[in-house]
């Protein structure tokens, strides 16, 4: 399907896509907001440019995962666009092995996690930000930053001219009540981001996955409503000690989750890992070793 200008406004657009793509533009100038998983992504960000007359001068990503960062290789080998990005996403978007490093706990991994669903084509970091500077200037273009950490340890919403793009802090209803286990590397971070979007005023909201809103409070709440059920499933789980495994095991099977690829695995115990780690922090759960294993039981 050919690919179209979405327009949100006179200067925010985006295409949709299975990972949406923002442009904030003016004077036939347009700086891009997330670039996909893959050359072909970032193929068709070119052509639908190149046919709307509206030249790209930059990329600016929300965070450092595949599917937002895929693109940039392409587009830099094109033509030499600079990125800027948050600056604790910047290692991983320059080393994708990281991602897939640390997906595996340190170790070296397995060839089955090294894909580009996890690892994006690297790109070169021109222009590092924190979300604390509150803005940045990109050719003439003053973007307003949202801290949203949580889901990544940096990732940050793009404001301009009253539009939001809001990367992968809001995940769908129909993803959520399929998968039951939203990926987040801090848990407690990404609460707070919730309840950040909360305060945050937009015309319009664009999550990465989805259709653009006017209101997002009905999905903040559900969202939140995941991230309890989770937490209270391994409450409800950890009268006795267990292991990671041991929990992952158990949920999938009695909810039904599917799991049977090992990047599945990895994504869902890393999300797992996470909770626990959260509620380790406000002293609902502790974590031993026992019989050589590494374990997790509820603060009764």
């Amino acid at each position: 399907m050919k690919p179209t200008l979405k327009w949100l406004n006179k200067e925010v657009a985006y295409m949709a896509a299975p990972v949406n793509t923002g442009f904030l533009i003016k004077n036939e100038k347009a700086v891009i907001v997330d670039t996909g998983l893959d050359k072909d992504h970032a193929k068709k960000i070119l052509r639908l440019l190149e046919s709307e007359g509206i030249r790209p001068v930059a990329i600016i990503n929300t965070h450092s995962h595949a599917d937002h960062c895929g693109g940039n290789a392409q587009l830099q080998k094109q033509l030499q666009l600079p990125v800027i990005a948050p600056v604790l996403e910047k290692p991983f978007m320059e080393n994708p092995y990281l991602e897939s490093l640390a997906l595996f706990g340190g170790a070296h991994p397995p060839a089955a996690l090294q894909n580009k669903f996890l690892q994006a084509k690297p790109s070169t970091v021109q222009e590092v930000f924190t979300t604390e500077q509150g803005s940045v200037v990109v050719d003439g273009f003053t973007i307003h930053l949202i801290p949203l950490p949580g889901h990544s340890m940096q990732q940050t919403g793009i404001f301009y001219e009253g539009i939001l793009f809001s990367a992968d802090v809001l995940l769908g209803k129909a993803y959520l009540d399929k998968h039951l286990i939203p990926f987040n590397a801090d848990v407690n971070r990404h609460r707070s981001s919730l309840e950040m979007m909360r305060e945050v005023s937009f015309d319009l909201c664009v999550p990465a996955h989805g259709e653009p809103m006017e209101q997002a409070m009905d999905l903040i709440n559900r969202n939140v409503e995941a991230l309890d059920f989770i937490d209270n499933w391994l409450l409800d789980h950890t009268h006795d000690a267990s292991t990671i495994d041991q929990l992952l095991s158990s949920f999938c099977h009695e909810q039904q989750v599917g799991l049977d690829t090992i990047s599945q695995y990895h994504l869902y115990r890393t999300a797992f890992a996470a909770h626990l780690s959260a509620m380790s922090e406000i002293n609902k759960v502790k974590h031993m070793v026992e019989e050589a294993c590494f374990k997790w039981q509820r603060v009764e």
